[in-house]
């Protein structure tokens, strides 16, 4: 059951992960396939996602219009690692959005909220779980081992 619930989850990162190898950088081409992908599932249904995204989501909770921005801030974010352009403000930007993200899903997971994860919009329905701690989580180590480690 969970491998059928997340298949969609583990195909798109899966194939993200094996396309990044074609990079100069692993881990730049990865964050930079991960944020158009998700960014763009996203756009699929813009408002749906920003209803979805406002039920956990700290900045969305408090600032309704965010969940409708959000989605372009990934596409630009993921056009900025795949061009290798304004590395350090990008990265910086990934780390704070990953931990806010990161204190969403803890806080409806501590809760036992059952809240649909926006992680690819509202095309395809994941339930938030610990796998959506993992995204946020390793998107921020990667973010922070790009800024203070190096990219």
């Amino acid at each position: 059951a969970w491998l059928i619930t997340y298949y969609p989850l583990l195909l798109i990162m899966g194939l993200t992960a094996v396309a990044s190898l074609a990079g100069q950088s692993w881990m730049m081409s990865f964050m930079a396939g991960f944020y158009i992908v998700f960014g763009a599932f996203k756009l699929l249904n813009v408002p749906a996602f920003a209803d979805a995204y406002a039920r956990y989501d700290i900045v969305a909770k408090a600032f309704r219009p965010w969940g409708y921005v959000y989605p372009f801030v990934e596409l630009a974010l993921g056009f900025a690692f795949l061009f290798w352009y304004e590395m350090r403000a990008a990265s910086w930007i990934a780390l704070v959005l990953s931990i806010i993200g990161l204190i969403g899903a803890l806080q409806a997971i501590r809760r036992s909220e059952a809240v649909q994860c926006a992680c690819l919009g509202t095309a395809l329905l994941l339930p938030m779980s610990t796998v959506t701690i993992v995204e946020n989580g390793g998107m921020a180590v990667m973010a922070a081992w790009m800024l203070f480690v190096g990219m």
